[in-house]
């Protein structure tokens, strides 16, 4: 009986510790089609979907399963982020290329990270963020993306921004390449 109770007890607690760790899937937002911005108020009315789109993104794994839905939403975020009036995300080809030349799919996948990342940034944001503050939030937004990837592939150069990162040098690397 002292078994079965303490056996019980075991499976509750074990039950209790999974359902803590175990997150709940959220859906896709879903991506108008044949939105045209034409004008500041189109891009206001969407920025709270972009922001939602970018958000997902973050946490969306990287594999062929999900190639469609990435494809569309990143479409329709960049187009907006193409030409919002209150967020414009800087973009520096030095971070992204390498990584487009050593595998262009994953590389366009990185490019589409970093921008979201800072544009989700400067929307979270109530004052103007340094563009080498933006970079690096960008660049960990990258990292964050290439964990997502499913099988995993090794790009060299993201591993090089992970090093750089754990070893606290990656501003310094920011700034030896971005002079202002």
């Amino acid at each position: 009986m002292q078994r079965q109770v303490l056996l019980l007890l075991l499976l509750m607690n074990s039950l209790f510790l999974y359902s803590q760790t175990t997150t709940i899937k959220r859906e896709a937002p879903l991506i108008p089609f044949g939105v045209e911005f034409t004008e500041a108020a189109d891009y206001a009315k969407y920025q709270d979907l972009v922001y939602e789109i970018i958000s997902y993104l973050e946490t969306f794994p990287i594999n062929e399963a999900t190639d469609a839905y990435r494809k569309v939403a990143s479409a329709f975020a960049l187009k907006w982020l193409m030409g919002s009036p209150t967020v414009s995300p800087p973009f520096y080809a030095n971070f992204v290329m390498p990584i487009m030349k050593e595998n262009e799919k994953i590389g366009a996948i990185m490019m589409a990270a970093s921008l979201f990342s800072e544009a989700k940034a400067i929307m979270d944001s109530n004052s103007k963020i340094e563009d080498k503050d933006l970079i690096e939030i960008g660049i960990k937004g990258m990292i964050r993306a290439y964990d997502l990837i499913d099988p995993k592939v090794k790009i060299r150069t993201l591993e090089k921004y992970i090093k750089l990162l754990k070893g606290n040098k990656l501003r310094k690397y920011i700034d030896g390449i971005v002079k202002e």
